[in-house]
């Protein structure tokens, strides 16, 4: 995991969690070797993080989940309107 703080992000601004306004993130997964891929992450049509080198030996890296760490005492809500997977032969 990293933090997507000015320093780490492509587009250099700060990444927060939160907010009123829905979000697109979108993950762009693209395979270099039979185990080794790079991983493009996106908010809002803005690359803002890329994964080199990222190391894939079964399905299980490639499976799509939606999930919410729930951090303190209270409980954490999560909005969604759809989740999509594509995948080109």
């Amino acid at each position: 995991s990293v933090d997507l703080t000015a320093v780490n992000s492509l587009d250099k601004v700060a990444k927060t969690a939160g907010g009123a306004s829905y979000q697109i993130f979108e993950i762009f997964f693209e395979p270099r070797t039979t185990a080794l891929a790079d991983i493009l992450y996106r908010i809002d049509g803005v690359d803002v993080y890329k994964a080199t080198d990222f190391t894939y030996t079964s399905a299980t890296e490639m499976q799509i989940a939606v999930a919410l760490k729930n951090g303190g005492g209270t409980a954490e809500v999560l909005l969604l309107d759809y989740v999509g997977a594509a995948q080109l032969r």
